[in-house]
């Protein structure tokens, strides 16, 4: 049951964010979570949240930004 709880929350995740790309900015990624950027950078640090440096800005992948918001 728990994972059937689960399976839908990633669901309708999926279903709220399938407007954006499936590589996020930070803008993108700090919107959706609505946080500040800082905040976004500080959790990347962290390693809170997965994302990978491409030349001077990060990307974020959205099904692992969907993966933290259900964790």
């Amino acid at each position: 049951l728990k994972e059937g709880g689960k399976s839908m929350n990633v669901l309708n995740y999926t279903q709220k964010l399938k407007h954006y790309p499936d590589v996020l900015t930070t803008d993108q990624a700090a919107e959706i979570l609505n946080v500040s950027k800082k905040t976004l950078y500080m959790a990347i640090k962290n390693k809170e949240l997965h994302a990978v440096k491409i030349g001077r800005e990060y990307r974020i992948v959205k099904a692992k930004l969907v993966e933290m918001l259900v964790s």
